[in-house]
């Protein structure tokens, strides 16, 4: 069963969520399941995960800190489809949700003000079925004159794995006047999705290190 990514309106490191997220882990009458908090995991300065478990469904529930984006998500591994439909609900109750339409929306109006939102496009969208509107958008900023826009574009590329991308990312790696996008385009080549982690998390966490950083926070100690 394939991950699945719920974008949330939230930060990263946002106390509130940490919160409703623990609830809705515990609440079994929502999605059925049996989740135990395991613990925190930092991956790195600018990830952490929270990760709960269920034994016996071997699911897992991991709510994913995101500090040089600055959002929040949670990534769900073998949840049932009925669970993972009941969880979105009350997450989109109790916290808020992204949806592809509005991100897509969003990108479409203004493409380089928005630009943070190809990330977005990248963990939410489902890798087994490429979307035609996200597809272009993601073409229009890899052909970008900003090079934050491309290089958010490369990120999103890198998450989805897309083969209507490739050619896109390949044509970038040997035809960009700016070395830096050259070098990093030519990596998200070589580096499809199915060599890396399941984990969309860890994913975006390696196309990150190819990349010289946007604008780093500082995290807080602590949720």
């Amino acid at each position: 069963m394939q991950e699945k990514v719920i974008v949330l309106r939230s930060t990263a490191g946002n106390l509130l969520t940490g919160r409703r997220v623990t609830q809705l882990a515990s609440a079994s009458d929502v999605h059925r399941m049996n989740f135990q908090y395991m613990g925190e995991n930092e991956v790195s300065e600018e990830y952490v995960h929270y990760t709960f478990l269920d034994p016996e469904q071997g699911a897992e529930f991991v709510l994913v800190d995101d500090y040089l984006e600055d959002i929040a998500y949670v990534s769900l591994q073998n949840v049932p489809e009925y669970a993972i439909e009941t969880m979105k609900q009350w997450l989109s109750e109790h916290i808020g949700l992204f949806t592809p339409e509005e991100v897509q929306a969003a990108l479409t109006e203004d493409l380089e003000g928005n630009a943070s939102l190809l990330t977005h496009l990248g963990l939410m969208e489902d890798r087994e079925t490429p979307d035609a509107r996200t597809v272009t958008l993601v073409k229009r900023a890899l052909n970008s004159s900003v090079t934050e826009t491309v290089e958010r574009a490369l990120v999103a590329a890198q998450l989805l794995g897309w083969p209507e991308l490739h050619q896109a990312v390949q044509a970038l790696s040997t035809q960009s006047p700016d070395p830096h996008l050259r070098e990093f385009a030519r990596k998200v080549v070589v580096q499809p999705n199915a060599a890396l982690t399941s984990h969309r998390t860890l994913n975006l966490m390696e196309v990150f290190r190819n990349r010289a950083p946007l604008n780093l926070r500082i995290r807080p100690v602590g949720r």
